[in-house]
């Protein structure tokens, strides 16, 4: 009995790992052929990107443990919002395609949901969208079913520095970024909103601006860090990372009390 038990167990886990390693060649083929899209028309290849690639698995898990298929989650969540609840750390603008399909190999599956979102308008803009330039690929497979995610990102930071709950009226703070842009360093904005908008934050003794600040990265490599001081008013401060003058949307919130 003891033998018979061992011997199933050892086939489960050997029929396992086949399918896992048949998932992860599916993700690199989706990969591969997203990014023949993308040159073929002049369009710079994606990176890959891990933090993208979790998010793609977990809406990959939501929609078949919750049934459902769709951007928003059963918590209401988008994709946004999903980056948010679960890598505050990371930075820009992100995007994401989904699929639904049965029955998978490896070379066929990933051409056809590749295919299948070239044909969808809104699906193949996020293909082809030049300000994109990270990628992470999601693929599940449950019985014949297989939910297929891509997230991309034009990500251009990840904090490294913990990120504070809470910090008290007055603190000042170093924050150390690793740069994921594609453009050049030099050209990295740092904007600080405050609480109070009627802050000022001068940057010469004529210059400032009012409720918001603007930093300046030092660098180390490629990673840079620059410091805060938490002191204009009482609420939540939002770090907000861009180029050439212009910051995203998302930002890393703090509370100052």
């Amino acid at each position: 009995m003891t033998k018979v038990t061992i011997i199933f167990l050892l086939i489960f886990v050997v029929n396992l790992q086949g399918q896992s390693n048949s998932i992860s060649e599916i993700e690199k083929a989706i990969f591969r052929f997203t990014n023949k899209e993308r040159t073929e028309r002049g369009l710079k290849s994606l990176k890959f990107n891990q933090e993208l690639q979790e998010l793609a698995k977990i809406h990959n898990k939501n929609m078949n443990d919750y049934d459902f298929f769709d951007h928003e989650d059963q918590n209401g969540m988008k994709i946004g919002e999903r980056r948010k609840a679960f890598f505050p750390e990371i930075l820009g603008g992100i995007g994401e395609n989904i699929a639904f399909n049965k029955g998978y190999e490896i070379e066929g599956t990933a051409k056809r949901l590749v295919k299948q979102w070239m044909n969808s308008p809104g699906h193949r803009e996020n293909i082809l969208r030049k300000e994109f330039t990270q990628l992470g690929v999601g693929i599940l497979v449950e019985g014949n079913k297989i939910y297929g995610t891509q997230v991309f990102g034009s990500l251009v930071a990840k904090i490294l520095t913990p990120i504070p709950q809470k910090l008290d009226f007055g603190a000042e703070k170093e924050f150390t970024f690793e740069f994921l842009g594609d453009f050049e360093k030099k050209d990295i904005t740092i904007f600080v909103n405050f609480p109070d908008e009627n802050a000022k934050f001068y940057v010469s003794k004529t210059q400032y601006y009012t409720g918001v600040g603007s930093y300046k990265a030092e660098w180390n490599g490629n990673n840079f860090k620059f410091k805060v001081r938490f002191d204009k008013g009482k609420g939540i401060y939002k770090i907000q990372i861009g180029s050439k003058g212009e910051v995203f949307q998302e930002g890393i919130e703090i509370l100052v009390e």
